[in-house]
């Protein structure tokens, strides 16, 4: 039987997948070798040195969370017209969770000009959160991988927008709280920003669930309540 041609992308692949499910720190060529069924010969025919691997390894982990984030957004997004607007949603579960009152709490649902109440669901907009922390939960590793990966070019927040972030959901927040774009944009970095740093936390710890998700559901409310408020003054 011949022998199977080991190419460069086989071996990214290989290097990928053990660092998905192990970490990379388990990216070692012996490693890389036993999974494609090789000698480690090819791969350092294919990689000059260890660095340009995880360099290749991390653009991939950023590429597949963007996907997996994008990939929820779209699955997700025409559960809310569905779901209680008041209720904070597990990203994994059709049932609403209320954070300050459990699983079975029930309120009237309310308009977004409503200051003092829950603000209403604005569709991709806040599934973006949802999503971010579903992969957090679900792809820890390769969560990790995307948080370490160097952006190159980013050198300001609208850069970092522009780079990480699906557009329409801003259009969403604009549609959905009646917000201008400027506006629905500056909620959506926030929101960004945030979340990010909660899954971070979600990736790393014990935390239970409910708790980064109760958290998550709170910043919306109140950065949407704000940026609401910001919103009026401005027209009025």
């Amino acid at each position: 039987m011949p022998k199977q041609r080991i190419t460069r992308e086989m071996v990214v692949d290989a290097a990928f997948s053990i660092a998905r499910e192990q970490g990379m720190e388990q990216v070692l060529v012996k490693h890389i070798a036993a999974r494609l069924g090789c000698s480690v010969q090819p791969i350092y025919s294919y990689c000059r040195n260890m660095e340009d691997l995880r360099n290749a390894v991390m653009q991939r982990a950023c590429e597949a969370v963007r996907k997996e984030v994008a990939a929820y957004i779209d699955s997700t997004t025409c559960l809310d017209s569905a779901a209680p607007t008041d209720s904070t949603m597990s990203p994994d579960s059709a049932a609403p969770i209320n954070s300050a009152t459990g699983p079975d709490a029930n309120t009237n649902p309310v308009t977004p000009t409503d200051s003092a109440a829950h603000i209403v669901p604005a569709g991709r907009f806040r599934n973006t959160g949802r999503a971010w922390l579903h992969v957090a939960k679900h792809e820890p590793q390769l969560f990790r991988l995307f948080l370490a990966c160097r952006r190159q070019n980013v050198a300001s927040w609208d850069a970092l927008y522009r780079t990480e972030v699906d557009l329409s959901a801003a259009g969403s927040a604009a549609e959905g709280l009646g917000l201008d774009a400027d506006e629905a944009q500056r909620l959506h970095l926030q929101m960004l920003v945030y979340t990010v740093g909660l899954g971070t936390i979600f990736a790393m710890t014990e935390i239970p669930p409910e708790e980064i998700f109760a958290r998550q559901e709170d910043a919306y409310e109140a950065f949407s309540r704000q940026a609401v408020l910001r919103h009026t003054q401005k027209d009025g």
